[in-house]
């Protein structure tokens, strides 16, 4: 859970955090502001990490609730360790921390700036292989839906073009 906050509060830090106040402290000699400018220049990899990293970390939370509450409550353990963990996870490992980060998102970069560099070092293949693999799905499903929406748009507008008593809006 405490990863899972670190994770959530993280995301909300570099997505919330200005550039303006980093970039200066980074002029000024600040290292560690020069290393999150740096990491936000590397959005996709960044982000792609720290959801990686929260993913796994969720994905072992669920488990691992649902195996103890199976073993205390039998059957009905599964569902009850799907409420308890959903519950929990949304207050304390997503909610909560985003909203504190929220607050105080350029020190928060600072902080977790050197953990994120070396969670993107760890989860490169994951890190350069997903996106490239979303961007080449998002291709091939949304490209020919596109191309539908479009021909059939022209096809409709051609269709109230040619029909006399077509009302326009």
């Amino acid at each position: 859970l405490i990863l899972s906050s670190s994770f959530s509060a993280t995301e909300t830090s570099f997505s919330s955090m200005t550039s303006t106040k980093l970039n200066t402290l980074a002029e000024k000699g600040n290292n560690t502001a020069a290393r999150v400018c740096k990491l936000d220049g590397q959005y996709t990899r960044l982000f792609s990490a720290i959801l990686v990293g929260n993913h796994i970390v969720i994905i072992a939370m669920a488990s691992w609730g649902t195996v103890l509450f199976t073993l205390k409550f039998g059957d009905m353990g599964a569902t009850l360790s799907t409420i308890v963990v959903t519950i929990v996870v949304l207050i304390f490992g997503e909610i909560s921390p985003k909203s504190i980060a929220n607050n105080c998102p350029e020190q928060l970069a600072m902080l977790s700036a050197p953990v994120v560099q070396f969670l993107i070092w760890i989860f490169l293949p994951a890190v350069i292989f997903v996106p490239c693999m979303l961007m080449a799905l998002a291709s091939r499903i949304l490209e020919p839906v596109l191309v539908g929406i479009a021909k059939n748009s022209a096809k409709n507008q051609s269709d109230s073009e040619a029909d006399p008593w077509y009302l326009s809006e």
